[in-house]
């Protein structure tokens, strides 16, 4: 089992968290919510590095070190 620490928290790697490969960088899928997130801490930014997608979900882009 893999998992990555992003600036959302730590994301494990299964089947459809990689959605989208570019320039060195991954977007991956957490089953974190927006929503929630800020439930469990009102004061929660989102980070530059992440988007909330069209189901309130939250997704990262996660730096790949390969060149």
């Amino acid at each position: 089992m893999f998992a990555a620490m992003t600036d959302i928290g730590k994301i494990t790697f299964y089947e459809g968290v990689i959605k989208k490969i570019e320039h060195r960088r991954v977007l991956l899928q957490s089953n974190y919510r927006y929503e929630d997130r800020l439930k469990w801490n009102p004061s929660w930014k989102l980070p530059q590095t992440a988007e909330v997608d069209e189901n309130g979900y939250l997704r990262v882009w996660y730096l790949d070190g390969e060149d």
